[in-house]
């Protein structure tokens, strides 16, 4: 059987480090363009990272498991009783930017400022 090779195997050491870093496919595609000429897109990058097994924990600065949790945070605040598909669920806010957290966060969310 045919090894397939790809045009960004010679660097996928360099975007495993990137990846580790938390950096998004859209920098390292415009890293790659700037360094190497490799004019890929971030679906494709996307595609390459997952075939290789190239995964990041990272997200907007944290390890997924070190992400803070609203729980416990002076800004959480549960305001109301909602009606969400037959039963009552409490709502979600973070005082300090007046945002609803959604329902479907487990850890703190992207405009957190603890993040």
């Amino acid at each position: 059987m045919r090894v397939r090779h790809h045009r960004c195997d010679s660097h996928k050491d360099e975007i495993s480090e990137f990846l580790a870093l938390g950096k998004t496919y859209n920098f390292i595609s415009d890293y790659l363009f700037l360094n190497y000429g490799i004019n890929i897109g971030e679906p494709e990058l996307s595609v390459y990272c997952r075939d290789r097994a190239l995964r990041t924990r990272v997200t907007c600065g944290f390890h997924s498991d070190k992400a803070p949790h609203c729980i416990g945070c002076e800004h959480y605040m549960e305001v109301a009783t909602h009606h969400i598909r037959d039963r009552h669920t409490n709502v979600r806010i973070c005082k300090a930017c007046s945002e609803v957290i959604p329902q479907r966060t487990a850890t703190s969310p992207d405009f957190c400022p603890k993040r």
